[in-house]
């Protein structure tokens, strides 16, 4: 919104890509700016060429219908789940999340039944609120959504920093005015 009001005439051209073609475009000037969401390290990436300001950083949350047996608890172990299916988006599109939430439950000593579902929310939704699993997921990704309870994970696993990353040599103003509006209104 700040964006809009200072950059009134400026286009947009959203694409939901895979990180690793996100990333490539980014480097070679096919996008101006990205927003991505990375696991949490506590320090951004590194890459030289690149920008990266972190905008916000969250926990990821359990995901599951409001029907399930444990939805009316505000805080569960993430082992409580290890004979339920994982719904999970295809790897490639954000390894490192995926390689994230895997580790975790590896660290509560079991392997989860992954359930691919591509990339789109309103299938995993809909596969969760049919109770066919349960998914590990940053709270804005399923707020509010109907059918959902999100629950708290015990010990936490790890959280996501959103960034936004542009090229340190791209002087435009327009991409600095949107970089300007996100790093302005971040929490």
């Amino acid at each position: 919104r700040r964006f809009r009001e200072v950059a009134v005439n400026a286009g947009i051209h959203v694409d939901d890509t895979r990180l690793e073609r996100q990333m490539h475009m980014l480097r070679e000037g096919a996008l101006d700016a990205s927003f991505l969401v990375l696991p949490d390290s506590g320090a951004a990436p590194a890459e030289p060429g690149l920008d990266f300001i972190p905008l916000l950083r969250e926990r990821l949350v359990l995901a599951v219908a409001e029907t399930h047996r444990l939805a009316g608890r505000k805080r569960v172990r993430l082992e409580e789940f290890q004979d339920e299916q994982l719904i999970l988006w295809d790897r490639e599109w954000l390894p490192p999340l995926y390689d994230e939430i895997l580790r975790g439950c590896r660290d509560r000593g079991f392997s989860p039944r992954i359930l691919h579902h591509g990339l789109l929310l309103m299938a995993r939704q809909a596969l969760i609120a049919s109770e066919f699993g349960f998914a590990v997921e940053p709270r804005s990704f399923w707020s509010p959504i109907r059918d959902i309870a999100l629950l708290d994970i015990t010990p936490p696993i790890t959280g996501v920093t959103y960034y936004i990353s542009y090229r340190t040599t791209d002087d435009s103003p327009l991409v600095r005015s949107l970089v300007d509006a996100a790093r302005n209104n971040r929490k």
